[in-house]
């Protein structure tokens, strides 16, 4: 089991992971917009989206199975973190 302070570490990393990944996919995307605002259909089978979207998916497994295997000690000292700005 790990630390909370390499939780903090880890959790952070990851985050960036797909903040990263995500906004990368957004740049990608962003002038292949329809009227309703969704991502045209020439666009999504593009490579690079597909790339682009693979990536973001993964970081996003990665980020939400390292947050489910949390102990619940350490959800209750994050929610305490960020209710308290620490």
């Amino acid at each position: 089991m790990i630390t909370y302070a390499e939780y903090k570490v880890q959790s952070k990393e990851l985050d960036s992971r797909y903040t990263l990944a995500s906004m990368a996919l957004k740049v990608l995307s962003k002038d292949h917009r329809g009227a309703m605002g969704l991502v045209s259909d020439a666009m999504r089978t593009s490579v690079p989206y597909r790339t682009a979207k693979a990536t973001m998916d993964k970081a996003f497994a990665e980020l939400r199975a390292f947050n489910g295997s949390m102990p619940a000690v350490y959800k209750r000292q994050a929610s305490h973190d960020r209710r308290h700005k620490l």
